[in-house]
């Protein structure tokens, strides 16, 4: 999968991509079936959906990603691309940005990407089972880093893409504050 400025080219063709955002974790997963097929029938071609680390973490320990992963495998078979929003932010749709509070209670920064990086070791795992390049609908990764001072964003995205990259997530990965990202053949991104 790649893209330049006019399309995604994915399996070797240029596609133009429609999609809608579903928040899978707040849907029964018996409804998911329905409103994909909804997407489907409105001409949709991706889905969007953000995996609030909280959800699936909140308590110290490894996350339960069961969910995420059976909403994938739908989503493979239904032949829809997806963007998947890893974080570790997902944003202010959720409460702490989607970073479960034992996180946001570290007192060391170290700490906290430490477990960082243990939240991304466990969402790839996942992602690479859905991976475009092993047949699967995960077609791009959106990385957003956890609210720091500004000036350091640049340095904390390309570090999210080389720790997705070294997991073996090999979609594009995308975030829309960092100028590598918009270059598909920039090295933070596609190695």
């Amino acid at each position: 999968a790649r893209f330049d400025e006019r399309c995604f080219v994915l399996k070797g063709q240029g596609r133009l991509l429609y999609g809608a955002e579903i928040a899978y974790d707040s849907l029964s997963p018996s409804r998911w079936p329905a409103v994909l097929a909804e997407l489907k029938a409105a001409g949709m071609n991706l889905v969007g959906i953000t995996v609030p680390w909280s959800r699936h973490q909140p308590q110290p320990g490894e996350a339960d990603l069961s969910a995420l992963n059976e909403f994938l495998s739908l989503c493979d078979r239904e032949g829809l691309w997806v963007q998947v929003a890893v974080g570790p932010y997902a944003g202010e749709k959720c409460s702490g940005g989607g970073v479960p509070g034992w996180v946001l209670a570290l007192a060391s920064p170290a700490a906290r990407t430490a477990a960082v990086e243990v939240w991304l070791k466990e969402v790839a795992a996942v992602l690479r089972a859905h991976d475009i390049s092993q047949g699967g609908s995960v077609a791009m990764v959106m990385v957003r880093p956890l609210p720091s001072n500004p000036a350091a964003e640049a340095a904390d995205l390309t570090r999210l893409a080389q720790m997705l990259r070294a997991e073996g997530v090999s979609a594009p990965i995308l975030t829309a504050n960092l100028p590598a990202a918009r270059d598909n053949t920039a090295q933070s991104m596609a190695n």
